[in-house]
């Protein structure tokens, strides 16, 4: 199978794979959904945060989860890790009009109390991508998650839904659904494992060992599944379980000029 086989992924002590999400990932669509975000604002931030550029005209308004892991990968490949960031946030905040604001808010933040001795904002972002690129999966997933919460890596205004959404593109390392990607948690994927959970403890938010816990729930479910399914399949799942669509989403197009 394609998901990572770490710390006995089929474990009995974890919950069944639910018979809902079996359904769904049998009848997964291919690609993935296009993302709208307002152009104008998020160009503006680009244009006022220092060695960052980045072009979105190209992209007409949207992203897609495919595209996000392509353009934060190559970023990351080039040292660029503002790039990266950014383009993870557009994606992450969609359509949502405070986006650039709340991102800005994270950009020019201050250390936070944590951090110690990380200089820059970047930096951190740096750290808490190498972490969740190399090693194992639950290592990786336990070691990120640690440093970017309550950590040396710790942003002040972002949170694990989004900060999450930073350790999964960075680990996906190009491909939106590699069987190295940590999953993202937040309160949908989160509210829908605690319904699921069977005996285990519940998922509960800001804690490293109910991340990791969630880790492995997820990799467990996707070992239940169809041959190579993988983590991020079991996660998109659980999104389109809770939202119901069903659409496909198919059509390539060059990414070629986003990236200046």
């Amino acid at each position: 199978m394609s998901h990572v086989d770490d710390n006995n992924p089929t474990d009995a002590r974890f919950p069944r794979l639910p018979a809902d999400l079996r359904v769904e990932l049998g009848n997964r669509p291919p690609g993935h959904p296009p993302v709208r975000f307002p152009t104008e604002p998020w160009q503006a931030l680009i244009n006022a945060t220092a060695q960052v550029e980045l072009d979105l005209s190209s992209l007409g308004g949207s992203i897609r989860r495919d595209e996000v892991v392509a353009l934060a990968d190559r970023a990351i490949g080039s040292g660029r890790y503002l790039d990266a960031f950014i383009l993870t946030m557009i994606w992450g905040y969609g359509p949502a009009g405070y986006g650039p604001s709340r991102t800005r808010s994270v950009i020019e933040s201050e250390p936070a109390e944590n951090s110690k001795g990380a200089s820059s904002v970047e930096a951190r972002l740096a750290g808490a991508s190498n972490l969740a690129r190399t090693g194992s999966l639950i290592d990786r997933a336990d070691k990120a998650y640690r440093f970017i919460n309550r950590g040396e890596g710790e942003c002040k205004n972002l949170g694990p839904s989004f900060f999450t959404k930073w350790l999964y593109v960075s680990s996906a390392q190009g491909a939106a659904r590699s069987a190295m990607a940590l999953p993202i948690l937040d309160e949908v994927t989160r509210q829908y494992v605690n319904r699921n959970r069977g005996t285990i403890a519940p998922i509960r938010v800001r804690y490293t060992d109910d991340y990791v816990r969630y880790v492995k729930v997820l990799n467990h479910w996707a070992g239940e599944a169809e041959e190579g399914t993988s983590i991020v399949d079991v996660e998109e799942a659980i999104f389109a379980v809770a939202r119901r669509s069903h659409v496909s989403w198919t059509d390539d197009r060059s990414l070629d000029t986003v990236l200046r």
